[in-house]
């Protein structure tokens, strides 16, 4: 519900998003008078309010919502047009309840739990492209995940630190492909890429790809030439957590080229994050012309194409 908390966290810290977990959601009711709610203190500029719907393991609202088959489940299918189908379906059932971002689809080469489209980089771009398209026409802002692409990951990045020790040549030609291709012929302006928590030996042996300048600034940003939004995953997951303070977090990430940062569960850490993002700025440890950068994409982004779902 729209309670004291929240609308401090929105009044006083100025939350620009809002993701929603099994938790916050009981009925079709409850989530639409929710999401009015929360969109009408976010004011003139509308709420980034977002779901992890990807399908199969990875399901919000199974007793309301149509569940999406898994993307290994569409991908063995064969057929692209599922891909698409389901996206529209999603996108459409997701726009009726007020929630206008959708964390899908993965853009990872194979991994655990069905959430890839295939082990085989050129079906994943097939069906990712498949199903951005399907989210695009339906007005569903997407994100592309995880960036660099986590199927060769072993350990629960959950929990804690993951290393992935495939060498460069390896990792271009499958793990980036995706990506590389997608960056290029999709509109910016309809989709976030959301980068990963994992260590990358091949491409930075010190930080993970959310904290890594060389990874998310200077390979997505700038070899890639990508321009819309860059998303961290959840700044509460162990990989990163266990081994930087929260206040440290949000600048890090920032200065490696991030344009919003995710913390998902505890209004103590957003506020430290928030908080630590705040004192960088101030004495000077974050670029204000970077910062300000980012928020004119975001409101950019906000005014084209959330409106509709604020009102």
């Amino acid at each position: 519900a729209v309670n004291d908390d929240i609308t401090y966290m929105i009044n006083e810290y100025h939350m620009g998003g809002i993701i929603l977990f099994d938790r916050n959601l009981s009925d079709k009711a409850q989530v639409k008078s929710m999401t009015k709610g929360l969109q009408h203190l976010g004011g003139d500029v509308p709420l980034f309010i977002a779901i992890d719907q990807e399908g199969g393991a990875v399901i919000r609202m199974r007793q309301e919502l149509t569940a999406p088959p898994a993307a290994a489940v569409i991908g063995a299918n064969g057929s692209t047009s599922e891909a698409e189908k389901w996206a529209k379906k999603t996108a459409a059932e997701l726009k009726e309840l007020g929630i206008n971002v959708i964390f899908a689809p993965g853009a990872d080469v194979g991994g655990h739990d069905g959430r890839s489209y295939s082990e085989d980089p050129g079906v994943v771009t097939s069906f990712v492209r498949a199903a951005a398209n399907g989210y695009a026409q339906s007005g569903m802002l997407y994100s592309l995940k995880h960036f660099p692409g986590i199927g060769k990951g072993g350990g629960d990045s959950h929990i804690d630190s993951s290393v992935i020790k495939a060498d460069k040549s390896l990792l271009i030609a499958e793990d980036l492909s995706p990506f590389r291709t997608l960056v290029a012929e999709l509109n910016p302006e309809d989709y976030f890429i959301m980068v990963s928590h994992l260590t990358y030996l091949a491409l930075d042996e010190k930080q993970p790809a959310s904290l890594s300048p060389i990874i998310t600034n200077n390979l997505l940003r700038g070899e890639m030439g990508f321009q819309g939004i860059i998303i961290t995953d959840d700044m509460e997951m162990g990989a990163v957590s266990r081994h930087y303070d929260f206040d440290v977090l949000g600048v890090k990430a920032v200065q490696a080229g991030a344009d919003i940062v995710l913390v998902c569960h505890e209004y103590e850490h957003e506020v430290a994050v928030y908080n630590g993002m705040l004192r960088a700025l101030e004495n000077g440890e974050l670029d204000r012309r970077k910062i300000d950068e980012s928020v004119r994409k975001i409101i950019r982004m906000k005014l084209k194409k959330c409106r509709a779902d604020s009102i």
